[in-house]
């Protein structure tokens, strides 16, 4: 079974990962670089050229996990 984690490098990405990796086959998807690595795609979901040709060229996945969130907000 194929897990992609969106939002991996935060708190419950992270532990999800490490949780997870030694059963699953773990696909780690985030805005910025962090401490996970393996199967990593860096990708800004506000982009939507990034987002189709991520899409396009991912490998299948069974299951996503969505932690994605904006944790800060510039008020003008």
């Amino acid at each position: 079974m194929n897990i992609l984690i969106a939002g991996v490098n935060g708190n419950i990405g992270s532990f999800l990962y490490s949780q997870l990796e030694q059963e699953f086959s773990i696909l780690a998807m985030d805005y910025s670089e962090g401490p996970i690595k393996g199967n990593f795609s860096q990708l800004d979901l506000t982009n939507i050229d990034q987002v189709k040709s991520y899409a396009e060229s991912c490998d299948h996945f069974d299951i996503l996990i969505f932690l994605v969130g904006l944790t800060h907000a510039k008020v003008n």
